[in-house]
């Protein structure tokens, strides 16, 4: 509640309701306040206090790019029905089939559970297509349930087989429900989904007609909590053992997970990576972001100041010794996918010379990273045009070196940097692990490997 607003019920000395979006948010009678929540419920106060905790963020995907991002963000179970990406929406049954028994699963790789008194909240803007309808159904919220199978826990919203919709708690497979208004098909709703230490709301708002139900579910007395086991916040359509007349789909835009009134003190890091923004995925699919395959050397990298060694965001690498030459060689450039920002918190290079001794003339090697150009070459220049682009910043690591003589085996001293001040990379732009070997004897026979490791996580 806001304090002016709470400034304005207190200067006042009549009984005066207040109202917001539509909502009577509070009001006083013979001198006392009385604070509503958005749904019109008595506002709860921890400890006979006012909590001042906000809204924390666990999990968030606005569908950006191409496909699901599998593996870092989401578990998929699936048959026949496809998943599609596309437009800044998520559509389960893209293929648009009716066959039976057929079904499409999109399960969040992270798992919650909430507090007593800390509602833990899915909150999400759906498109139902052909839903309700008769032999086909559809959950949104939380839940744990693979194949068609019903879920095992949950709490969710349902577009039933039998064509009605319906706001779901399941502990266990224990299921309690009631019946609400289906939102509008067709047009995009906001549907919340709060699991607390009581009960559970379900909430659809269609912003186009104005429509805005709560169902609310008591949890059983006999219940220690709203679930058995944690779930995961899921999306589903099924098919039944009857075939619908109609494709059933569902297409989010938003979906995310919330915690309220507790404030989990967590530093922003380690949010991304619960989120599936860690640095080890690339977020846009969920692939390994680096240069890493199992059982498996790296392939030698062609040294180059116009084009990357490796596309990937560090990894291993290996290269033959070049001539000692000025020249800065893009060894890892990483474009950052699009709607993403990369955050870099520090890097790791290790190096070691293989297969041979060094001969004739020491290595010595100059590292350092590049970041925010606007192509992989690291002789990009600024220039303001119809299609600008930006020259890469460079910032230096600091030296390895390799003595004549030293043996096949022989590793310099690791290159460990932490930025206190993080270092930044925007949606298309590159970050680059820059060497300059300036020091050195060309030996195609000699083979210097290596690891970079970049610590990083995503903000979308």
């Amino acid at each position: 509640m806001r304090i002016a607003l709470f400034s304005a019920l207190l200067a006042s000395t009549a009984l005066a309701d207040v109202t917001v979006n539509g909502t009577v948010n509070a009001f006083i009678l013979d001198g006392g306040v009385k604070a509503l929540d958005e749904f019109g419920n008595d506002l709860r106060y921890i400890e006979h206090r006012v909590d001042t905790a906000r809204d924390i963020p666990l999990f968030s995907d606005r569908f950006t790019g191409a496909s699901v991002a599998a593996h870092n963000k989401w578990a998929q179970s699936i048959l026949t029905q496809t998943v599609t990406v596309g437009a800044g929406a998520m559509t389960l049954n893209a293929s648009a089939i009716t066959t039976i028994n057929t079904y499409s699963t999109l399960l969040t790789v992270p798992k919650f559970r909430g507090f007593v008194d800390g509602a833990l909240v899915a909150r999400m803007r759906i498109r139902p297509v052909n839903l309700p309808q008769t032999n086909a159904l559809a959950e949104a919220g939380f839940g744990n349930a693979l194949t068609n199978a019903a879920p095992t826990d949950g709490a969710f919203v349902r577009w039933t087989a039998s064509g009605d919709f319906q706001c779901v708690s399941n502990r266990g497979g224990a299921e309690t429900s009631t019946t609400m208004a289906a939102p509008a098909a067709g047009v995009y709703s906001i549907i919340t989904v709060r699991a607390f230490g009581d009960k559970v709301d379900c909430r659809v708002e269609t912003p186009t007609s104005g429509a805005d139900e709560l169902a609310t579910i008591t949890l059983p007395s006999g219940a220690p909590s709203a679930f058995n086991e944690s779930p995961s916040g899921f999306l589903r359509v099924v098919n039944g053992a009857v075939a619908p007349a109609l494709a059933p789909q569902l297409v989010a835009g938003i979906f995310e997970v919330n915690t309220k009134v507790l404030d989990i003190d967590r530093p922003s890091q380690t949010t991304a990576a619960i989120s599936g923004f860690s640095g080890a995925y690339n977020p846009l699919t969920g692939a390994q972001s680096t240069n890493h395959a199992n059982s498996t050397s790296p392939t030698s990298a062609t040294l180059s100041n116009t084009a990357a060694g490796y596309a990937t965001l560090g990894g291993r690498f290996q290269f033959a010794a070049p001539a000692g030459a000025t020249t800065d060689y893009a060894l890892f450039g990483f474009q950052v996918p699009a709607s993403y920002r990369l955050i870099v918190t520090g890097i790791n290079i290790s190096t070691c010379n293989t297969v041979v001794a060094v001969a004739t003339t020491p290595t010595i090697m100059d590292w350092g990273i590049a970041v925010d150009s606007t192509a992989v070459s690291l002789a990009t220049a600024d220039a303001i045009a119809a299609t600008p682009t930006s020259a890469p910043r460079r910032q230096p690591l600091g030296h390895q070196g390799f003595v004549v003589g030293a043996a096949a085996g022989a590793c310099a001293p690791n290159v460990t940097v932490t930025f206190a001040s993080p270092i930044t990379v925007e949606s298309g732009r590159f970050f680059h692990v820059v060497l300059q070997v300036h020091t050195g004897t060309a030996t195609a026979t000699e083979i210097f490997r290596g690891d970079v490791f970049v610590d990083a996580h995503w903000e979308q």
